[in-house]
Order: C-alpha cells, then structure tokens, then sequence
C-alpha cells in the first residue's frame, strides 16, 4: 500500500482536533490530561470488539499492511519484541496502534494528539532503555538470589537432618527408659503382692492366737468361775455344760503338759461338786486347773508377742513395696509421656523435612529456570541493544524531523531530542 499523503494524515487528525487543544503554553496539567486522552482513544480502539475480535495473525497484517515509512520498521520491532517490558501504563498493543499515526506525519504537521502520542512513545522507549541497561545486572541478581534461596534452604535440610537423626536418637533411648520402667514395675508389682501375701498370712496367724487367747480367757472367766464359785445353782444342764467346756479345753490343750487324773478324775469330779461340800484338796485342784490355764495364756502371750513383731516387719516391708510400686510407676507414666512427645517431635520433624526437600527440589528448579533464562538475556541482550539503538535512532529522526529526513540523517549519530528545524527565511 502507497504511503498517505499529509492531506490525508491532516484529514485524519481533524475529527480528534475538534475534541481539545492545549492552551497557549499549556499547564504540566493539561499536557498530562492530553496524554489521558489520547491513551484513553487508542484504548478504546484497540480494546473494540473489531479490534478484539481479530487474531494475532490479522494484527500482524494490520501493522505489516501499515504505510511503509524509513525506519519505522526498526521501531515496530522493538515494540513487538515480547523480550523488553515496557512501563506500566503502556499497553503494547497501544504503543503499536499509535505509532503510525504519529510518525508517519512530519513534525511541524502533526496535530496537537499526535504530538502527544510521539511523547507518550518516547517515554515508553526511553524506559525501555532504562531496562536495557540493567536488563543483565537485573538477571545476573536474580539469579543470584535464586542460587542463595537454594543454599539457605539446603542449609535447612541439612539441619532439620541433624535434629531428625538427634530427636530418633532421643526417641530410642526413651524407648528404652520406657521398657526398663515398664521391668521395674512388674517387678515392684510382684514385691508388692508378695508382701501383701505375706501381711495376710501373719494377719491370719495373729487372729488365730487372739481367737486362742479370747477363747481361753472367756472359759476361764466364764465357765470356770462360774463352777468354782457354784453359781450353776440347781441348773444341772448348765454345770454339766460348763464342766464339759473345762475339760475338753484341758484335753485339746498343747502347750501344757496335763495330768490325765486331772482331766478325767479329779477335775471333773472338784468341778461337778458344790462349793460347800468340797473337800480341803479341791483347792489344789483348782489351783492345778488355774496353772493350766494361765500358762496356756501365757504361751499364747508369747506366740502373740512373735506374731506382732512379725506383723510390724511385714507391714513396713509392704509398706516400702507399695511405695517402691508407686515410684516404679510414676516413673513408667513419665517416661510414656516424654516418650510420645519425642516420637511427635520425631514425626513432626519427618514433616519439616519432607517439606524442606519439597523446596529444594522447587528450588532447584527455578535456579535451573532462572539460569536459563539469564543465558538466554546474556545471549540476546548484544542483539537487543543494537535492535533498540537502531530503533532510537529512527525514532529521533521521525520525532524531531520528518519521514522524508530519514534518508539524510539516518547515518548521523542521534543527537537526542532537539529543536525542530525552523524554516528558512526568504
């Protein structure tokens, strides 16, 4: 397609001339409004469900159907180049859209819109150089920092792998503490049992020799006195009774040696008589039967003696068994505690380091992306940079000047931004 003519680059611009002009030495303020509105219009156009509607390819057709001006095409590449960011704010397909119609119009013909699209174009460029020139530092840091991520987080690993290896340590040897207070107790458990088994059988001999001992006293006071003192009376039942009770005691007897006269003559027939038909030798008789009952209490008193001590013994070996066991178990439930705490801690620790890998291996991989990338930019950047220094030596011609001053300024080193060229006087 043949370039436009300025008549119809002027008739384009005429409809946007009429929506606002900046005032004679217009504010930063208006200028800023200026550049709203143009970005605001090309925005409008590019986001418009024609312009949406159209796939990349019609795009590239688009801009390839564009007027073909000197130099314009080293400034399209640069803005297409999906390699370079360009600042925010600055829609790529805007920049794209408003480039044409900006540059493609002379200088000292453009509209005051078009004036303000080249502005808004050069700022966009000129951050463009800005991240040119730190594009390689800005990746070399990055990967640095990504490399350091991975040493630090390796570092983690490899401590949470020395506290893991510490903390199963710790567990086994509580585990062991566990079973040899777990052996304590069943042993304590066993004393225990033992002790208590042998307090009942010394509680059992003991309550024999009081059940001895009660017996003998209430025969002795109770039956025996009453014959001696021949309270029976006229109850003949009674005294044969209580006589029966006497002598049976004084067979059964066997810690006293007993007179068989005594037991089955003379005791029985003193202890049937009454009191005052007795003959002068039932007093030695009773006294005999006294004797037998006061050393059989007497033996009993001994035996009861013996009982007791072992009781006291018995019961303080039970009573060091029964604290040994309460020890022997308190020491168990601690050491189950501080064992499922080290087995959780123990497990907790499996997490962390599972996680920590987790990391490192992701870490790794964006170290290894990171690098990747870096390369590529260190690869690219020489071709980046001389693409964007040709880019910005067309863009100043076409900024500053026209598109017909392309051709004999495009060898001339850019200047920069300078003052448009005033017009010969006659």
């Amino acid at each position: 397609m043949p370039p436009k003519s300025k008549a119809q680059v002027k008739a384009k611009a005429k409809p946007q001339a009429q929506k606002r002009k900046p005032s004679e030495g217009g504010t930063k303020d208006e200028v800023k409004d200026i550049k709203q509105e143009v970005k605001n219009e090309i925005k409008k156009e590019v986001d418009s469900p024609r312009s949406s509607s159209s796939s990349p390819h019609k795009k590239r057709q688009k801009l390839a159907a564009a007027p073909v001006i000197p130099g314009f095409d080293v400034i399209m590449k640069i803005l297409t180049d999906d390699r370079l960011e360009f600042p925010p704010g600055n829609c790529r397909d805007m920049l794209q859209a408003m480039a044409p119609r900006a540059l493609c119009t002379p200088h000292d013909e453009r509209h005051a819109l078009q004036t303000t699209a080249v502005e808004i174009l050069d700022e966009a460029l000129r951050g463009v150089g800005d991240q040119l020139r730190t594009q390689t530092t800005r990746a070399q840091e990055r990967a640095t920092a990504e490399a350091e991520a991975l040493v630090a987080m390796e570092a983690k690993v490899a401590s949470c792998q020395e506290a893991l290896e510490a903390q199963t340590a710790e567990a086994a040897a509580r585990k062991c503490a566990v079973d040899e207070a777990t052996s304590s107790l069943k042993d304590a458990e066993a004393k225990f049992e033992q002790a208590k088994g042998a307090q009942g059988q010394d509680e059992k001999a003991r309550c024999t020799c009081l059940a001895e001992k009660e017996f003998c006293v209430d025969l002795f006071e109770g039956s025996y006195k009453s014959l001696k003192e021949g309270k029976w009376g006229t109850d003949f039942a009674k005294q044969r009774e209580q006589v029966d009770d006497v002598v049976n005691f004084m067979k059964s007897v066997k810690s006293v040696s007993v007179p068989s006269s005594l037991i089955f003559i003379e005791g029985p027939s003193v202890l049937r008589s009454k009191k005052d038909s007795r003959g002068s030798h039932a007093e030695q008789i009773f006294g005999d039967i006294e004797g037998i009952f006061n050393k059989h209490l007497a033996t009993i008193e001994e035996r009861l003696a013996v009982e007791n001590e072992k009781a006291a013994a018995v019961l303080a070996a039970a009573t060091a068994a029964e604290e040994t066991l309460a020890q022997a178990s308190a020491t168990k439930s601690s050491g189950d505690a501080a064992y499922a705490a080290a087995e959780l801690r123990k497990s907790q620790l499996e997490a962390e380091l599972k996680q920590h890998h987790s990391a490192v291996a992701a870490q790794r991989e964006a170290v290894a992306a990171t690098k990747a990338s870096t390369e590529k930019i260190m690869n690219e950047h020489t071709e980046v940079e001389q693409a964007f220094h040709k880019c910005m030596s067309a863009f100043t011609i076409l900024r500053d000047q026209s598109p017909a001053a392309f051709a004999t300024l495009s060898d001339t080193p850019s200047p920069g931004r300078s003052t448009p060229p005033q017009p010969e006087v006659a």
